[in-house]
This record gives C-alpha cells, sequence and structure tokens, in this order.
C-alpha cells in the first residue's frame, strides 16, 4: 500500500482495532461530514467525553445505549456524551445560515 493510500485508510478506518471501534461511535453525522465537525471542533469535545468514559470503564454502556437508540440516561457521564448524537448538519448549518443573515 503506497503512503498515501495508507493514510487514508487509516483515518478512515483507524491504526488499530480500538480505533476503528472509536470511529464507528461516532455521531452519524459526524462520521458523514467528518472534516467539518472537527472543523467547528465538536469532533474534539465528542472524544474527550468519550476517552472520558473508556477511563471510567463505561464503553460498553454506551454503546448499549446507542443500539437501543436511547439518547438520554441517568448517568450524567453517558448523558453528556448522548448529547452529541442529536447535533445534526443539516441544524449546525441552519444556524450559521441565520447567523449570517442576522449579521447582513
Amino acid at each position: 500500500m503506497v503512503a498515501k493510500e495508507r493514510d487514508f485508510f487509516e483515518r478512515a478506518f483507524g491504526k488499530n482495532v480500538e480505533e476503528f471501534n472509536k470511529i464507528l461511535s461516532l455521531p452519524r453525522d459526524f462520521l458523514l461530514y467528518r472534516q467539518y465537525f472537527e472543523t467547528v471542533g465538536l469532533t474534539s469535545k465528542w472524544e474527550a467525553e468519550y476517552n472520558n468514559l473508556k477511563r471510567k470503564g463505561k464503553l460498553k454502556e454506551l454503546l448499549t445505549l446507542l443500539s437501543s437508540d436511547a439518547r438520554t440516561s441517568e448517568n450524567k457521564d453517558l448523558d453528556r456524551i448522548l448529547q452529541y448524537y442529536k447535533i445534526t448538519y443539516k441544524s449546525l448549518k441552519k444556524k450559521e445560515k441565520n447567523n449570517y443573515l442576522a449579521i447582513s
């Protein structure tokens, strides 16, 4: 595999199983519009919450909630990260447009 192809592959799928699982855990729109969410800083904020859950051994609980389509939890750590799964690209772009129109 050529270096450029390897970089693309690793960005898309991770360098190892742990990174692959983290990528699969991203909120849907964070994955689909990856560059946008990274640019606005939401991916790094989500990642901080993800790493917090990992340190506390709660990733399995997160995946269980996500597979049940739950978007709230009684656990404050889980509830904090679940808020990111409610954010959509479309809603953020609409806010940007409205902010631009308000300035004009």
